[in-house]
């Protein structure tokens, strides 16, 4: 179930989210508790109410790689 959407800043595109279930929380990058649905998936994210900081990969030790995307037009549902 979404809970809201955002702007990209930078490139205009327009991204829903969700809430990570309380399992998935706990499995992988557990201070990241909504995905972003994009098209071939979802990719974990902290959204917050400017930025969103997302895990776009997985290092060779299994940690999160992350980008800052700074965040527009902002709605949670």
């Amino acid at each position: 179930m979404n809970i809201g959407y955002f702007t990209h800043a930078e490139t205009n595109v327009r991204f829903e989210y969700a809430e990570r279930s309380y399992e998935e929380r706990h499995r992988w990058a557990a201070g990241f508790h909504q995905k972003i649905l994009v098209q071939d998936g979802s990719r974990v994210a902290r959204i917050l109410k400017t930025v969103a900081y997302v895990c776009v990969d997985e290092d060779e030790f299994g940690l999160p790689v992350i980008e800052k995307w700074h965040i527009k037009k902002h709605r949670v549902l």
